[in-house]
């Protein structure tokens, strides 16, 4: 990339550089020039970047792509005049979750982007779970002792499953 004094200019980076297909990612640019503003290029539609200090932007986001090699673009503006900066991305395919097995009946569940509700469902019964920063999830499953195969959603989506032994000792019976 050439860099012109007084020509808008920029550079774009993600981290992490390698993420997990609909897991969160931080988009990074540092801007040369004084942008109006800066985005990133989606086929859903633009994403803004928000001014940090200087001349760095960010925005963290879940992008709605499949596994693989993926270049996005990400774009600044000021009045007519705009750059844009190649966005390159490889996208592998992992949980969004983890562990992959809970011991019981108090659970701890981490996402690997932010959610508003996050429930663990076995057999038509939901057990919703708590936290603070929409990232770890807490609660408890008042199940009987023994093994069982829960269905992770978030916001309605479904992550997939996540085994859970409740050991004897703890029935609460």
């Amino acid at each position: 990339m050439t860099y012109t004094a007084g020509r808008l200019s920029l550079v774009a980076t993600a981290d992490p550089s390698t993420p997990i297909a609909g897991a969160e990612v931080e988009v990074k640019a540092l801007v040369q020039g004084e942008a109006e503003r800066v985005w990133l290029d989606l086929p859903s539609g633009p994403v803004t970047l928000v001014r940090q200090e200087g001349n760095y932007y960010t925005a963290r986001i879940r992008l709605p792509l499949a596994p693989g090699f993926h270049t996005l673009t990400v774009k600044a503006a000021k009045g007519q005049e705009e750059a844009e900066a190649p966005l390159f991305l490889r996208l592998v395919a992992g949980s969004l979750y983890s562990p992959s097995s809970l011991e019981g009946p108090k659970v701890k569940i981490a996402l690997r982007f932010r959610a508003t509700q996050v429930a663990l469902m076995e057999k038509g019964q939901s057990f919703p779970l708590k936290s603070e920063d929409g990232y770890t999830w807490t609660g408890e499953v008042p199940l009987s002792p023994g093994h069982y195969t829960l269905l992770v959603l978030a916001d309605g989506e479904r992550l997939g499953e996540v085994g859970l032994a409740i050991p004897s000792e703890s029935a609460n019976h």
